[in-house]
């Protein structure tokens, strides 16, 4: 055999090994944004990834369905460009005797020096301590305003922790100060994974707008808060934050089998809008079934021109 055939076979054996690609989601027009902005080093946070992803399934015992879950956080194209800190976070976990699953979004107020570490203290630290609770109480039983009572201490912890860390005097540094500098929303949800009657009992608080979405497994997208400025309690709810939580809601729910719960930031939430638009269409083939989770990143990093915000989602896929 002489070399270009023997090249020729490696080649195509080479070839064959492998196969697969990635191609970034674009919904209707990306606008220029999506090719021409440059990534920049978020220099203030460089501990603190532009992007996170993660998936797993879970159930709490051998008779249950599964119950899969995605989640991923992406840096807004203006935070890329600007070279700033994404700002939204994300947790779930599954409580010590596997019979909740608790979700959690937060979503740094944008002018917040330090949000984003607001943020990713209310995610972990808030499925930690509601699966803690968990442990000791019903979920009908669960202490809201304590939680997120703790939930903001623990945030002026960190603020105070990182300023001092940088030889930032914090001494005259007053409560309105830490709100500015540490705001972030939260949305919270407690799933029971033993489904009853064929549904599930999920628990839901929000401090702010971000928001939780079921899909039914018929189609079409419902917002468990109503849409966002679409009444004047919803709008007012936008302005609402740790640490200085001045209200929140709390709700219990039934999301019947086969259906999806997506917790989200408004990264997400705003061009999904009502859910009937070519977004909501999106999403709705995309999430039929649980992709995988470098594809689920892909899809929560869609381009679309105007939207450029921080995007977070996590989807339950219920039995």
């Amino acid at each position: 055999m002489d070399l270009p055939t023997m090249l020729d076979a490696d080649t195509q054996e080479l070839t064959a090994s492998w196969s697969g690609t990635v191609t970034p989601y674009v919904v209707g027009d990306p606008g220029r944004a999506a090719t021409a902005v440059v990534e920049r080093l978020a220099r203030d946070a460089p501990d603190h990834h532009g992007t996170v992803l993660d998936g797993a399934v879970v159930r709490p015992d051998d008779e249950a369905p599964w119950t899969h879950v995605r989640g991923a956080s992406v840096r807004g194209l203006r935070h890329r460009q600007d070279g700033v800190v994404r700002q939204d976070e994300y947790c779930f976990r599954q409580t010590a005797d596997d019979r909740y699953l608790v979700v959690a979004v937060a979503d740094g107020v944008s002018a917040g020096s330090l949000s984003h570490e607001a943020a990713g203290v209310a995610a972990r630290f808030g499925c930690e301590i509601v699966g803690d609770w968990l442990g000791q109480c019903e979920v009908s039983e669960l202490p809201w305003e304590h939680v997120l009572k703790t939930l903001s201490d623990l945030v002026v912890q960190r603020g105070r922790a990182v300023l001092r860390r940088r030889r930032v005097s914090v001494d005259d540094w007053s409560e309105g100060a830490f709100g500015e500098a540490l705001a972030t929303t939260l949305v919270l949800a407690v799933v029971d994974l033993r489904p009853d009657d064929g549904s599930y009992r999920v628990e839901v608080v929000r401090v702010g707008d971000s928001s939780a979405w079921v899909h039914g497994a018929a189609g079409g997208w419902r917002s468990l808060h109503g849409l966002k400025n679409d009444s004047e309690v919803i709008a007012s709810s936008a302005t609402a934050a740790l640490p200085q939580v001045t209200s929140f809601e709390s709700e219990s729910y039934r999301v019947a089998a086969g259906d999806l719960l997506v917790l989200m930031t408004d990264g997400v939430s705003d061009p999904l809008g009502d859910g009937d638009g070519d977004f909501g269409r999106f999403l709705s083939e995309v999430w039929a079934t649980p992709p995988s989770v470098t594809a689920f990143g892909a899809q929560v990093d869609f381009a679309r021109k105007t939207f450029d915000d921080d995007r977070t989602a996590v989807a339950v896929w219920l039995g």
